[in-house]
Order: structure tokens, then C-alpha cells, then sequence
């Protein structure tokens, strides 16, 4: 695939990790919808704005779905890693390791494709369910997956792998992940479990037009739904 037009503005990012992966979302004609972030939860903030049809700012991640829409059925992300040279190896297995996890969501299976005029490394572009978006956390834990995934050897049980993970026998590809990955372990299991029935029905419900910026941003992840500080209450009901 090609990009069409890369993002030309610039943003003043407050981020709390500078190297590793980072991730941009894709407008259905493949366009850039903003910069590349490597905090993940700008995702999320995107996704927000898509769906509420709302404007965000959040540190920095200044974002108009009306000015540079992202697609979201499916969502077209780039994944791109400055500082790996061995990244283009690592891709096969993360999609691998991404459609394991898939299989026991029984989510449909995300689709990698390299992206043929990449500016400044190989970049891929993940193209992945809406099954993804269903709530904020779901999304979160997609994309801590792909990192994840990227140290995955391609054969073994995916929970095995993320044991190894998030109790340091392997090294994580970004830092914190095995501390997120141990605090959500839990979790992610009684998703699959129970089919994610705690989020509600209606995927709006999930994202909150009255829930914005900071909030979306801070407490939307599959961590914080961890550890029951998810942005609706009704995630927690019985």
C-alpha cells in the first residue's frame, strides 16, 4: 500500500516514552490522520473524536476528525519502529501473535501490509476489525499487544509468551510493558472468558461523548479497567 499524503503539521507532544514503537491511524483514502505517537493512548484519543464526531486536545495530540478523518471499519494503523533495524523480521510473528490472541476473542484477523513509500524506516500497516473499538480498553490492549508480539517467536503459546513477559524472563520491546501486561493479565482473561459482556452493548456507550480529553486519555485503557478506574461505572456492575 502507499500513503497517499503524509501528515504535514506539527504537534507538541507531551509524552512520557520517547523511542519505540510508534503508531499513526490512515483515512480511508490512505491518508495520514495525524503524526506518529508513541504513546498509545493518543490511539484512543483519535478514536474518540472519530466516533463522537468531536474535536480533542489532550498533551498536545491536537485532533479535528472533520479536518483529517482516520478510517474505522476498518482501522488502517501504521506501526514503525526508528530504532530497530530488525523490525521488518519481527512484523510476521507480531501478526502471529495478534491473531492468536484474535482467535481467542473470536474477533476477525488482523491483516498486515507494508506500507511501499515509508519516509524514514519500514513501516507496516495493521488492518484491524472494528471488533477492535468496541470499548476503549479493547483498543488499549490491541496495541500493547503488537509490542508484545514483537519479541514473539512464532510457535509458542501466547500465554506462555506473555508470562515470560510481564515477569522479565524476556526482555519487553518497550519499556513498562511487563508491568502493564502483569497488572492486566487478570483481566484480559475474564474478557475472553465471559466475550467481554461488561462493556455495554452499544459501542457509543463505551465512548462516552461527555467523557473527553484527559479522562479518554488517562483512564481508557485496558490497565485502568484493570485496576477499576475504567471512565464508566457500568463496566463494573455485576
Amino acid at each position: 500500500m502507499i500513503v497517499k499524503e503524509w501528515f504535514k503539521g506539527r504537534m507538541n507532544l507531551h509524552q512520557t516514552i520517547w523511542e519505540g514503537l510508534q503508531y499513526s491511524l490512515l483515512s480511508p483514502d490512505y491518508n495520514q490522520g495525524h503524526p506518529f505517537v508513541y504513546c498509545k493512548e493518543f490511539i484512543l484519543d483519535a478514536v474518540w473524536a472519530t466516533l463522537n464526531n468531536q474535536s480533542t486536545d489532550v498533551y498536545g495530540f491536537k485532533y479535528n476528525p472533520e479536518l483529517n478523518p482516520v478510517s474505522i471499519n476498518p482501522l488502517k494503523m501504521l506501526v514503525r519502529n526508528l530504532e530497530d533495524p530488525n523490525f521488518k523480521d519481527k512484523v510476521p510473528n507480531c501478526l502471529k501473535f495478534i491473531n492468536k490472541l484474535e482467535k481467542e476473542f473470536g474477533f476477525s484477523k488482523t491483516q498486515v501490509e507494508l506500507c511501499e513509500n515509508a519516509e524514514k524506516a519500514y513501516t507496516a500497516q495493521f488492518i484491524i476489525s472494528e471488533q477492535w473499538l468496541h470499548a476503549p480498553p479493547l483498543l488499549s490492549l490491541l496495541t500493547l499487544m503488537i509490542r508484545i508480539g514483537m519479541i514473539y517467536n512464532g510457535k509458542e503459546n501466547i500465554w506462555n509468551h506473555s508470562f515470560k513477559v510481564s515477569n522479565k524472563l524476556l526482555k519487553s520491546y518497550q519499556i513498562k510493558d511487563d508491568q502493564h501486561l502483569r497488572d492486566s493479565y487478570d483481566c484480559i482473561q475474564d474478557l475472553i472468558k465471559t466475550n467481554c459482556r461488561r462493556f455495554n452493548a452499544h459501542r457509543l456507550d463505551n465512548w462516552p461523548k461527555n467523557v473527553r480529553g484527559i479522562y479518554i486519555h488517562e483512564f481508557g485503557g485496558i490497565v485502568s479497567l484493570a485496576k477499576g478506574r475504567g471512565i464508566c461505572s457500568s463496566w463494573y456492575k455485576k
